[in-house]
C-alpha cells in the first residue's frame, strides 16, 4: 500500500466528514432529528444527531471510490445494517428485542466477510477440535458486545470518538509490521472520526455541538470490529497480533463493569444510569475532555500492554486470558464498588441516566 494513498484517505474523509456535517446539521434541526435535554441527560440543549448521518454519507461513498480500503461486500452490508438501525434508533426508539436481532444480522454479515482472518484467531486462542459453529458464535458474540460498548461509553462529549482513535493508533503503533487489516480502511476511519470530533469535542467550556447517536455509534462500532479482527489475524506470517484485544481493555472494563452491578441489584443489563466510569470521573472533577484523553490513553496503554506480553513470550492464548481476568477482575470490583454506592437507589428506580 502506497503511504500517499492512505494520507490521501484520511484527508478525503477528514473533508468529507467536515462537508457532511455542515449539510446534515441544519437539516437534522430543521426537522426534528435532534437529542432533547430531559432531567437525567448531561447537555442541557438540544443537540442534532448530524454526527451519525455526517459519517455514514461521508464514508460509503468513500468505500466505493477507494477500492483499496473498502473489506469484502458482506462487511459492507453489515456495516450499513448497523448504521440505518442506528438512525432509525434515534428517530424513533426500537424494542429491544429488534434491535438485538439486527445486531446479530449484522454480526452474521462481518463474521461471514472476515472468515479466514476467524478461523486463524480460533485457531490461536481456542482449544484444537474447537467447531466452527463455536468459533464463529463467538465472533459474532464478539461483534454485538463491541457494537453495544462503544454506544454505551458515548455519553461524553468526545469520548466515543477518541476511544476509536485511540484504539487504530494503538493496532498502529503497537502490532508487528507484518500484521493484517487494510491501513487504508484504518485512515479513512480516522480521517472521518478526527472530523466528526471537530464539532463533538468539548474545546474549553464548549460543550459538543453535534452528536453521533446511536448511528454513528454502531457504525463506527462495525468498522472498529473489522479493524481489530483483521489486526489480531496478523497477516504475512505474523500471527496473532495480542496488542489488538489488549486496545479494547476500555470499552471491555467499563461496559462488563456497569453490567455487573446493574445484574447485581436486579436491573436490565442495557438500563440507563450513570454508572459508568466517565460518570464517576466527571464526578471527581474531570471535565470532559480530559475524561476522553484518559480513555484513550487506557487504550493506547492496554495496545502497548498486549505488545509486551508478546514480546515477553506470552502466547496468544495466555495473553488473551489474562486479558480476560483483568476485565473480570475491575468489573467485579467496580460492580462492588457501584452497588454500594448507589444499590439502593437503583432498588429504588431511581438510576439516573447518561445522555
Amino acid at each position: 500500500m502506497d503511504p500517499q494513498a492512505v494520507d490521501w484517505g484520511f484527508v478525503l474523509a477528514f473533508f468529507a466528514t467536515l462537508a457532511t456535517v455542515a449539510v446534515a446539521t441544519p437539516l437534522c434541526e430543521r426537522f426534528g432529528f435532534v437529542d432533547r435535554p430531559t432531567a437525567r441527560k448531561a447537555h442541557g440543549a438540544v443537540v442534532p444527531y448530524s454526527g451519525g448521518l455526517a459519517l455514514g454519507f461521508a464514508l460509503f461513498p468513500l468505500l466505493a471510490i477507494l477500492a483499496d480500503a473498502a473489506p469484502p461486500w458482506p462487511a459492507v452490508a453489515g456495516l450499513f445494517l448497523c448504521w440505518l438501525l442506528g438512525l432509525v434508533d434515534d428517530a424513533r426508539p426500537l424494542p429491544s428485542v429488534l434491535k438485538f436481532a439486527a445486531q446479530l444480522v449484522a454480526g452474521g454479515a462481518l463474521a461471514q466477510a472476515l472468515a479466514p482472518e476467524i478461523r486463524a484467531i480460533g485457531g490461536a486462542l481456542l482449544p484444537a477440535g474447537t467447531s466452527e459453529v463455536a468459533i464463529f458464535g463467538l465472533a459474532i458474540f464478539c461483534a454485538v458486545g463491541v457494537m453495544n460498548a462503544l454506544n454505551m461509553i458515548d455519553g461524553s462529549d468526545g469520548l466515543a470518538g477518541m476511544q476509536v482513535l485511540a484504539v487504530i493508533a494503538g493496532l498502529a503503533l503497537f502490532s508487528g509490521e507484518g500484521a493484517g487489516t487494510s491501513p487504508a480502511l484504518a485512515a479513512l476511519v480516522a480521517g472521518a472520526v478526527t472530523g466528526y470530533l471537530v464539532f463533538n469535542f468539548p474545546y474549553g467550556f464548549r460543550p459538543a455541538r453535534i452528536f453521533m447517536g446511536d448511528g454513528g455509534a454502531l457504525l463506527l462500532a462495525g468498522f472498529l470490529t473489522i479493524i481489530v479482527i483483521q489486526r489480531a489475524a496478523g497477516g504475512a506470517g505474523s500471527g496473532f497480533q495480542s496488542a489488538a484485544p489488549w486496545a479494547l481493555v476500555y470499552l471491555l472494563c467499563d461496559t462488563m463493569a456497569v453490567i455487573f452491578a446493574r445484574a447485581s441489584v436486579g436491573r436490565y443489563p442495557f438500563s440507563p444510569d450513570r454508572w459508568h466510569l466517565h460518570h464517576l470521573l466527571m464526578d471527581a472533577g474531570l471535565s470532559m475532555g480530559q475524561v476522553a484523553g484518559v480513555a484513550a490513553g487506557v487504550a493506547l496503554l492496554g495496545a502497548a500492554t498486549g505488545a509486551g506480553l508478546e514480546a515477553a513470550g506470552l502466547s496468544a492464548a495466555e495473553s488473551f486470558l489474562l486479558l480476560l481476568t483483568v476485565v473480570t477482575v475491575y468489573a467485579t470490583l467496580m460492580a462492588l464498588k457501584l452497588r454500594r454506592r448507589h444499590g439502593a437507589d437503583a432498588l429504588d428506580g431511581e438510576g439516573e441516566a447518561g445522555r
